[in-house]
Parts: structure tokens; C-alpha cells; sequence
């Protein structure tokens, strides 16, 4: 009976070493060399992991996330810079600008779900952003004013896709920010990263976001219905997804040099 907790404790154990890496079990295996079917019976509870392996793999582990840390300290001064904006990374004080400069904007709340925002809310926002190396703030460079975001995610690093959001101020709309920002983001990620594609979604009755991702050379995937709400009126509109490879974003912008 003793020995059946003994296993039952080195499971727990196991799965729990491996979420924290986020790795699936073939990941886990080869990024600690040892054979799938050991890490079976580990984690089934079949055999009972040595305890000084489980004590290297919890200090391995312990220690990435150190270096990690590290990074991010380092990836805080990267920034870009367009001919009227400088894009980089989110820091605390930005709350009080990006509430000024778009989180208050009702007219966001038609097509972007959480608008508009209160300065608390805008503090949390900004306040989970800090060490999220893929939020970026647009700040405009006459006013220094924090005009908006973009934020790409990448659920799954093997798949080399990314999806975009974004977000201008009403004030600031209609004077070619948004077509800036984002071609600067696209050509960071699917060029200097080397991304294989990044998608984008917006509300159908969006407009504007439909002729910016048509403009820098997304195209259309296809349509999920009724994923959003409208606020105004409750009504549910459908969702469009669209999307541009790292290859057709290249040629599309060797072609306007030439």
C-alpha cells in the first residue's frame, strides 16, 4: 500500500514538472533525452521515477525560467520606429495614455468586445502586458501619446502562425496609423522572426479592418458565424479570418519597391 503512494506521488509529480514546461511528452523526452516509454511509466504511475532525477528536472526546470526571466528584462528595450510612430514594449506608467488615447473609446465597443474601458481595467490590461514580449503599444512621436496596440499571439511555435490584434484610438483613425503600425509588426515577425503566416479576424461589419488587412495583402479564409456580439443592438455578427504568408508579404512589398 505504501509503495502504491510512493507512485502515486512520483505521477503527480511528473505531470507536474511537464505542464510547467508546456511541452507535450514526446517535447519532454527529447528536450531531457530520455525514452517515451520511461516518461509512460513514470507518469502513469507504473514505475517510480529515481528521486535525484526528479530533483535535476525540477532544478533544469527552476533554472529556464531564470534565464527566461532574464530575457525579458532584455527583450523590454526593443522598439521600432515608423515615419510617425515608435512602437515597443508596454510599461506600467502607459495606463493613463492608453486610457486617454483609446481604452474610453465607446465606438471601439461595436466591434471589439471589453470597450470601452475604465482606467482600472486599462491598468490590468497594461498591468498583464509587461512581460509579454509580443504586446506592443503605438505611440505617436509629436504628442508621445499611447494611440493604440498590437498584439500577436503564437499558441503553437512548431506551426510558425501568429495571430494579430489590433487597436487604434477613434481620434487617431483615418490618418494611415493603423496600415504604419501593422506593416511594421508584419514585417518584424514574418520577416526578421520568420513566422510562416499571421492571421487577423474582424467583426464583418468592420469596415475599416477589412480594407487595412485587404490594403497590406491578407486574404480572405473564410467566415465563422456569429462569433460576435454587437453591442449596441445584441445583435451576432459573423467573423471573418484572413491571413498573409511570410512568402506573400515579401513579394507584395518587392513589388511596391519596384
Amino acid at each position: 500500500m505504501k509503495e502504491k503512494e510512493v507512485l502515486t506521488e512520483c505521477q503527480k509529480k511528473m505531470k507536474e514538472l511537464r505542464e510547467e514546461t508546456g511541452m507535450n511528452r514526446k517535447e519532454f523526452c527529447e528536450q531531457f533525452d530520455i525514452p517515451y516509454r520511461t516518461v509512460t511509466e513514470w507518469e502513469r504511475g507504473n514505475r517510480n521515477a529515481p528521486g535525484y532525477v526528479l530533483r535535476f528536472m525540477e532544478y533544469y526546470i527552476a533554472m529556464e525560467k531564470v534565464k527566461e526571466r532574464s530575457k525579458q528584462k532584455d527583450f523590454l528595450a526593443e522598439e521600432f520606429e515608423t515615419k510617425r510612430l515608435r512602437i515597443r514594449h508596454f510599461k506600467k506608467e502607459d495606463a493613463e495614455s492608453c486610457y486617454q488615447g483609446w481604452g474610453k473609446d465607446e465606438r471601439l465597443g461595436s466591434f471589439i468586445l471589453g470597450y470601452p474601458m475604465n482606467l482600472p481595467q486599462m491598468e490590468d490590461f497594461v498591468g498583464k502586458q509587461l512581460f509579454n514580449e509580443n504586446a506592443w503599444v503605438i505611440v505617436e512621436k509629436e504628442s508621445g501619446s499611447c494611440i493604440g496596440a498590437i498584439t500577436v499571439t503564437i499558441p503553437y511555435t512548431q506551426l510558425g502562425i501568429g495571430e494579430a490584434g489590433y487597436v487604434i484610438g477613434e481620434h487617431y483613425q483615418r490618418k494611415g496609423y493603423a496600415y504604419e503600425a501593422v506593416k511594421c509588426i508584419l514585417q518584424h515577425y514574418l520577416v526578421e522572426r520568420d513566422l510562416y503566416m499571421i492571421e487577423a479576424k474582424y467583426q464583418e461589419k468592420n469596415i475599416a479592418s477589412a480594407g487595412l488587412l485587404k490594403k497590406l495583402g491578407f486574404k480572405v479564409d473564410g467566415t465563422l458565424r456569429n462569433r460576435r456580439v454587437e453591442v449596441s443592438s445584441g445583435e451576432r455578427r459573423n467573423l471573418v479570418v484572413c491571413s498573409i504568408t511570410g512568402d506573400e508579404y515579401k513579394e507584395k512589398n518587392a513589388y511596391e519597391e519596384n
